[in-house]
């Protein structure tokens, strides 16, 4: 991106989540990014209080880790430790905690409600199983924790939710 904004090259950038760091704000190529990039992500922005898992989390963070940072893959890991904890507890049940026990746990439960942090997945057997069909796009803002303003939060496109996964 330096060398396009050199260029005064300025298509739109829509990059993954894995492309944007929030230490971004701070570098010489900031603004070309504000006018140029846009990153895809699941879930709302940091902070956001109509997610009621957005909620959780923050209250969680003032307990437990109260110098928590904004940060995107500390949401992820948040979300994914949740459907950890939904599977051990059906391992428990079903008195299995083995490979094996795990795995027919996965294949039990059906969704864990991650409360709007992301999309809803499918659970079940590999072949029922069906991930989000949302996504969120953002754009970068310095005043925003963790560095990014929601254009679109937790949308799905019709095409998007029409589709079958084979």
């Amino acid at each position: 991106m330096g060398t396009a904004s050199q260029l005064q090259y300025e298509p739109r950038w829509i990059a993954m989540g894995p492309s944007w760091s929030d230490s971004l704000t701070k570098s010489p190529v900031f603004p070309y990014m504000v006018k140029n990039y846009w990153v895809a992500l699941d879930g709302p922005e940091w902070g956001d209080q109509s997610a009621p898992g957005m909620r959780a989390m923050l209250e969680e963070i003032k307990t437990y880790k109260p110098d928590q940072k904004p940060n995107y893959w500390f949401t992820f890991g948040y979300a994914q430790a949740q459907v950890v904890q939904k599977v051990l507890e059906e391992a428990v049940k079903q008195g299995d905690l083995s490979h094996d026990g795990i795995i027919k746990a996965v294949a039990a439960i059906r969704r864990v409600d991650l409360g709007g942090l992301f999309g809803e997945y499918t659970y079940g057997k590999p072949a029922d199983r069906v991930p989000p069909r949302e996504s969120s796009l953002f754009k970068p803002n310095a005043a925003k924790p963790y560095g990014l303003d929601g254009l679109s939060v937790n949308h799905a496109t019709d095409t998007a939710k029409a589709y079958v996964f084979p």
